[in-house]
């Protein structure tokens, strides 16, 4: 209250999409994926790699659905350009911090699993050039959860069919 500076209490709040929105969330012209929506839950002062990786994996894996290629590994050069940690970290950190992300986004079951395509060789890292010799050139599997999978491949299928539809009333 402004008058008494007394705190005064919210007791229910319901939030509604506006008519604009509505069909982005819901029906055939959906376009939101379900990730979209576990990315609000990560704060953008202190999470801000999450939602970005989050984004861009959300992104990947809708095409990687449709052109069957979910086991196609991603270049950590490409992850990091796409997170963009700050330059204040040094390689070291830069790699904690990005695997820290990666665990956090499994803990929370936003993705299933993620792991290297090769064994890292610990003897290289901390040598002068590591980091952008070696390190950043490296491929990491992430794979998206089942119900991610489920999810696309329905949008799939309903796109599909929603073509089917069109074409064959664009031929009569």
């Amino acid at each position: 209250d402004k008058k008494t500076g007394e705190a005064k209490g919210i007791y229910a709040v319901q939030v509604k999409p506006s008519p604009v929105l509505t069909p982005y969330l819901d029906g055939p012209n959906r376009t939101l994926g379900l990730l979209d929506l576990k990315v609000f839950q990560y704060s953008h002062y202190t999470q801000r790699e999450h939602k970005r990786l989050t984004r861009y994996l959300n992104l990947q894996w809708k095409i990687r659905t449709i052109r069957r290629s979910l086991h196609q590994p991603f270049k950590v050069s490409t992850l990091l350009k796409i997170m963009d940690i700050s330059s204040r970290y040094n390689g070291v950190q830069k790699r904690d911090k990005f695997e820290n992300v990666l665990d956090e986004l499994q803990k929370d079951s936003v993705i299933s699993s993620w792991s290297y395509t090769e064994e890292i060789d610990e003897e290289q890292v901390g040598k002068k050039g590591w980091f952008q010799g070696y390190w950043t050139k490296l491929n990491v599997l992430i794979l998206p959860t089942d119900i991610v999978v489920k999810e696309n491949q329905k949008k799939m299928m309903i796109d599909s069919n929603r073509l089917v539809n069109e074409d064959r009333k664009s031929v009569v």
